[in-house]
């Protein structure tokens, strides 16, 4: 009796274990792909959240550039121009 369990244990093991392996390697694809665009969606989100350097420097000097050709700086001028518009 014993024998008997043992071996039917061991067909049904044999039988269920690449059915499962099967079953779960067809349900990783679309699992794959429905978190593939969830991870990209949300690192997408996040890296808009954050300003690059090259950005934020860009911003700063584009914030420079505009206040040179709008407006000179007195330090800028010389001594005579200073003291005319004064």
């Amino acid at each position: 009796m014993k024998a008997e369990r043992k071996e039917s244990l061991r067909k049904w093991v044999n039988v269920m274990v690449p059915a499962l392996s099967l079953l779960l390697a067809g349900l990783m694809g679309p699992i794959a792909f429905t978190l593939k665009s969830t991870v990209k969606d949300l690192v997408r989100q996040e890296l808009a959240s954050y300003e690059t350097v090259a950005a934020s420097d860009a911003r700063l000097k584009a914030s420079n550039d505009g206040r040179m050709t709008s407006r000179p700086c007195a330090r800028n001028q010389p001594q005579a121009i200073r003291m005319i518009t004064s």
